[in-house]
Formats: C-alpha cells, structure tokens, sequence
C-alpha cells in the first residue's frame, strides 16, 4: 500500500508490486479452488476495523484474480528461457499461464454447472493461447526429453519453480527445486 512512499529503485519497486499482486492473485486462486467464495481484503486493516469481512461470491473472488494477475502482468519483467535472468523469479509469462489456468477453472462445471456462461471458456482460451504464444516467443516451450527433463534444472519448460538449498552435508552446490 506505501511501496510508492519508500525509497526503493524504481525497477526494484515495479518488481516487487509485480510479485505481490500475482502472490495475492495466486493464493486467492488457491484458496476459492477449495472454498469457493471468500472473503476479499484488498488493502490493510486497521486495529479499529471490523475484521468479521464478509464473503465475496466466487464470481467476485474470480474477477478480482483475473484484475491481481493482469496488474502482475503489466509489472513483471520479461525474461528469455535461455537468459541468465532466468532464475526462478517470477516473470510476465508465469502470470500469463496462471491466468489461463484460473480461467480454465472459471469455466469448468466445478464453477459453472450449468455451463450457462459460454464466454468463459473463450476468454480462458483467449487467455492461454495468449500465453503459449508470449512463452514461445521468449523461449519457453515442450523440453525435447521427458526423461532428460527431470535432470535440468530451469529448462524451458520451467515457468513456475520454487527452488531452495538443501545437503545433508552442508554442501551448498547440491539444489533441489519443484515446477509447479
């Protein structure tokens, strides 16, 4: 909410809104998968404030996913496949696919049983083909062996990664890391 009023690099701070808005929008995205509507809180609470919120229809939680990830998008930097900024960090393409993914949710009976709203399933394959062509644009793409995939780390099939250090040894050059 106050990111505007420190004194961060200005690169840094549009990295830093990127990831907070696709993290809001991802774990809201988690969170009305398995609950349906929640309750929003989209700015921070006071102490005086009633913290009693009410929940949102899942329509509303969707819509406000679709705007978290859209501004993620508009802030995240581009990054190649083959670059060396390639690192794991959250870029344009990784919210790009989650959103096709929130919308193909959006579409699907778990949230429309009736399929009664057909414009969403074009709008989740506006979404996703919009994604697939961003990331093979930048590089990103199908690796050329499933078996050779899970010995390479930050292939070009790694959008989405969460990477951390672990040895039983205390030997810091060993990585593990998951592909989400």
């Amino acid at each position: 909410d106050k990111i505007d009023k420190g004194s961060l690099a200005e690169e840094d701070r549009t990295q830093l809104k990127g990831a907070a808005f696709f993290f809001r929008g991802w774990l809201y995205f988690q969170l009305v998968i398995r609950y349906g509507g929640v309750p929003l809180v989209l700015k921070p609470e006071n102490i005086g404030d009633d913290l009693l919120v009410k929940r949102n229809s899942t329509t509303q939680c969707m819509q406000q996913i679709e705007a978290d990830l859209d501004s993620a998008i508009a802030y995240l930097p581009v990054i190649d496949a083959g670059s060396a900024e390639n690192d794991g960090h959250l870029h344009k393409g990784t919210a790009m696919a989650v959103k096709g993914r929130m919308l193909l949710y959006f579409a699907s009976p778990q949230f429309d049983p009736t399929q009664a709203t057909k414009d969403r399933w074009q709008a989740a394959y506006d979404a996703n083909t919009a994604a697939q062509t961003y990331l093979e644009a930048h590089g990103f793409g199908l690796f050329p062996s499933f078996a050779g995939l899970w010995f390479n780390e930050l292939n070009k099939e790694d959008i989405f990664v969460r990477r951390y250090q672990y040895s039983p040894d205390n030997d810091m050059s060993f990585s593990h890391w998951a592909a989400a």
